[in-house]
């Protein structure tokens, strides 16, 4: 995970620290507007569950779909970068 989202998950309630890695236990589609989404095994450590964009985690480059993955990533962020702005 990036530092950016473990420091998102910390909070003054959070008794354990974050571990900088864990595993996916899930996958969802949330389709063009979400992209892919993560649920993490750190819900022991924030007493919630976690669910995140993959474009948040980084990677083993070891692992088969490294590659596949970054480049989605890489891919995703460019996309949401085109976006204009939402209502805000």
């Amino acid at each position: 995970m990036t530092p950016e989202l473990a420091a998102t998950l910390r909070t003054p309630e959070t008794a354990t620290e974050i571990p900088a890695a864990c595993s996916i236990i899930a996958l969802h589609y949330a389709g063009d507007e979400g992209g892919i989404v993560c649920r993490l095994d750190v819900a022991t450590a924030t007493g919630n569950a976690v669910y995140t964009s993959i474009t948040h985690l980084r990677f083993d480059p070891r692992l088969p779909l490294a590659r596949e993955i970054a480049a989605y990533q890489k891919h995703r962020v460019k996309r949401l970068r085109r976006q204009p702005p939402g209502p805000g």
